[in-house]
């Protein structure tokens, strides 16, 4: 960075202090404390909220997003009893079967996951961060193979494509569609740990395992449970089979309402990024 000065470099800042040139007037540095909050010295970006108000907020948005989540499995058990009992015939349509695509429990999970992608796009934007644009490109791919049923279709064409109609107890479309999961996924998850190696803002890099951390559990319930379910589903009592079934879709709703807090939590703590010239003195340029 331009313009650094040695130990004796000492002015008088106004204020009868002895300080470094320039340094009465920058923002804190990587580590210090500024007015406005946490700077990063490279990139700039500011916290603007203090974490422990910013948790409180997720908390209590994670709170109202759980509940909206049972909402739409209690209506799946109350399907369950509507198609096997006649019973709760509001609840008799297909909609309400969160193991169908675009049932309510699908859209509530389209809607949650794409809001994520967007709002850490514009935090990406703002803050000028290659790493939040990775996690929202990463996340948009996602809720777009899951809606538009990319990974289905591609699995069974690739399973036909190759002659193969079963592999250790799953359909040759179910593994189709984890080659095609596997295949896209290895790409962007790739982009992101590219981005959160080389950016240098500890906030963001820590936002950016605890999005990991929301992926990995919407990972296990998404692909982990699906798989088990279809292995475990022919010798599986009835009950058995739909809880497992149950749990799945729980554990995709859960993680996607993690990550959509996650991503609101970063916007609230992560201000657009200030270039570091406009408070070098003298003209002195540095690095943004």
């Amino acid at each position: 960075m331009a313009g650094r000065h040695g130990p004796a470099a000492r002015v008088d800042d106004g204020g009868g202090r002895r300080t470094s040139p320039g340094l009465a007037d920058r923002p804190a540095g990587a580590g210090e404390e500024g007015r406005g909050g946490l700077v990063d010295d490279r990139i700039g970006s500011r916290r603007v909220v203090p974490r422990w108000r910013s948790s409180r907020r997720a908390g209590a948005l994670l709170v109202v997003l759980v509940l909206l989540d049972l909402g739409v499995l209690a209506g799946d058990a109350l399907h369950r009893y509507a198609t096997l009992q006649g019973r709760f015939p509001a609840f008799a349509g297909w909609r309400w079967d969160s193991q169908l695509d675009w049932s309510w429990a699908e859209v509530l999970g389209y809607v949650q996951l794409a809001a994520a992608s967007l709002v850490l796009l514009v935090v990406a934007l703002r803050a000028r961060s290659l790493l939040l644009g990775a996690w929202s490109s990463l996340l948009g791919v996602v809720v777009l193979d899951d809606a538009a049923q990319l990974h289905e279709r591609g699995g069974f064409a690739l399973a036909r494509a190759v002659g193969v109609s079963e592999v250790g107890g799953l359909r040759g479309g179910d593994v189709g569609e984890l080659v095609v999961w596997a295949a896209y996924g290895s790409v962007l998850g790739l982009l992101v740990v590219l981005a959160h190696r080389r950016c240098a803002d500890a906030g963001l890099r820590r936002a950016s395992w605890w999005l990991a951390g929301g992926t990995g559990l919407l990972l296990l319930a998404g692909a982990g449970l699906d798989v088990a379910h279809e292995l475990l589903a022919p010798v599986l009592p009835g009950r058995a089979g739909y809880a497992l079934a149950l749990a799945e879709s729980a554990g995709e709703l859960l993680a996607m309402s993690l990550l959509l807090v996650l991503a609101l939590v970063t916007a609230l703590t992560t201000a657009p990024t200030t270039a570091l010239t406009t408070a070098l003195p003298s003209g002195r340029a540095g690095r943004a």
